[in-house]
């Protein structure tokens, strides 16, 4: 129906119940003197709908704003109805009521029955306020009646009206209800079991990213003790390799001196040999002069025989001669003498020229030490610097070891904070899925109930 049909089918039902505009001047009239008392009147209303077991369900069902939520309603409800305007904006809220009564189920015998309640009080404060003119509150009330009957005859036919399609919509509901039911209600379970699997799963990611850290820490600490102990290595072979360098060079110096003494002893060898030489010739000297004073002794003693021979004349002749033989045999003494500290100085050379080879054997023997010592000293100063080299390598190697440990420690402790978040969200999905479970419990108890 158009909105001009409606004003019209409303202003002819208006019409029948004496409605016309005197009756809705005492309508505004009464509402002065109802209104400062509605809530009171609410109240009781309310009061003695809720005194019916029944009724006191309902209401607690489907007053989404609670009792004091209706009264509000009801309130407007009867401002439009009392300020006698009966036009579209009051025939859409007597609409509503009336859907909202089939709904909610509200039977019509307990709405006459609460409006009854109503009029009563109604009547009442009227009579009381106008108690020195009854035959003005007659009409006062006369106009109420009509208002609160017609009100009541539109919200029950829009109630038969609306009745089975409410019921059937009530069916689809209900159907409806069921299959959300069997689909979210399964869906919030496996959310809150799901949520329960990954809190569990996190505890366990926690533990591990725990432990973790822990050998990480272990690590980091082994790695340092490490550190040091490359560095104290490396600090060792730096000082080995300036002792093996040292001695490198003392050694260099040994073969050195050893190698000059060879020569000194080569030169000694050779002078020792030149007189060795010497000796020898003068001892050759030495007995050819033997020799001499012994063919001169000879020689004397023939000459002395030769001047006794020759008596008185050879008496100068045997002097000489004498003499002679007596320089020969002290020339044989002296070289005699001479002989044999020539034989001592050879027999001295000869074992100053023995010693002399044996110190040049030995310094001979102390310079091939000497130059081997030098070669295992180089090879040792190589292998040194390769184990310095390696030590620095290990160093800088630890180091790397470090650094990748400290990102370890970094990723661990970020990987325990995501672990953290992810756990609190995994809170608050088993929380959200239990409020899921339960809200969709009450809305499928409210869709049920509609």
């Amino acid at each position: 129906m158009t909105e001009k049909v409606l004003e019209d089918r409303l202003a002819g039902r208006a019409a029948f119940m004496r409605l016309d505009a005197a009756a809705r001047s005492r309508l505004r009239e009464a509402w002065a003197i109802v209104e400062p008392g509605l809530d009171t009147i609410l109240d009781r209303f309310y009061a003695h709908l809720a005194a019916e077991p029944g009724m006191a369900a309902l209401l607690a069902r489907h007053a989404t704003q609670g009792v004091e939520g209706l009264k509000r309603a009801q309130r407007e409800h009867w401002r439009r109805l009392f300020s006698g305007r009966f036009d579209a904006e009051y025939e859409a809220g007597v609409r509503r009521v009336g859907r909202a009564h089939a709904r909610i189920g509200l039977d019509p015998r307990w709405y006459l029955g609460g409006y009854a309640l109503a009029l009563g009080e109604i009547g009442r404060t009227v009579a009381a306020r106008m108690r020195w003119n009854a035959p003005r509150a007659a009409a006062l009330m006369d106009a109420v009646t009509a208002a609160v009957l017609l009100d009541m005859d539109l919200a029950i036919e829009v109630y038969f009206e609306e009745g089975p399609a409410v019921q059937a919509r009530r069916r689809e509901l209900a159907a409806v209800a069921t299959r959300l039911e069997g689909a979210v209600g399964g869906v919030a379970q496996a959310v809150v079991a799901t949520a329960g699997e990954l809190r569990a799963g996190t505890e366990t990611l926690a533990l591990l990213a725990r432990r973790s850290a822990e050998r990480a820490g272990a690590v980091a600490a082994a790695s340092s003790q490490t550190s040091a102990n490359v560095a104290t290595v490396a600090a060792a072979a730096e000082e080995l390799s300036a002792s093996v360098a040292e001695i490198t060079r003392q050694v260099a110096d040994s073969a050195r001196i050893a190698r000059s003494a060879v020569a000194r002893a080569a030169e000694t060898d050779a002078t020792v040999q030149g007189l060795a030489e010497g000796a020898r010739k003068i001892g050759e000297v030495v007995r050819l002069i033997n020799d001499i004073a012994a063919q001169t002794n000879l020689l004397a003693l023939n000459a002395t025989i030769e001047a006794a021979r020759a008596g008185e004349a050879g008496k100068g002749f045997a002097v000489v001669a004498s003499e002679v033989k007596t320089l020969a045999s002290q020339t044989a003494k002296a070289t005699e003498e001479i002989g044999n500290q020539i034989a001592a100085i050879q027999g001295e050379t000869d074992r100053a020229v023995g010693a002399i080879r044996s110190i040049g054997a030995v310094i001979e023997e102390i310079d091939r030490i000497a130059a081997a010592i030098a070669a295992a000293v180089e090879q040792q100063g190589t292998a040194t610097a390769e184990i310095a080299r390696n030590v620095q390598q290990a160093a800088a190697g630890t180091g790397e070891v470090d650094a990748a440990i400290a990102e370890v420690n970094a990723a661990t402790a970020e990987t325990a904070d995501a672990v953290a978040a992810l756990g609190a969200s995994a809170a608050g999905l088993a929380d959200n899925g239990e409020t899921l479970r339960r809200e969709v419990e009450t809305f499928l108890a409210a869709l049920r109930a509609a």
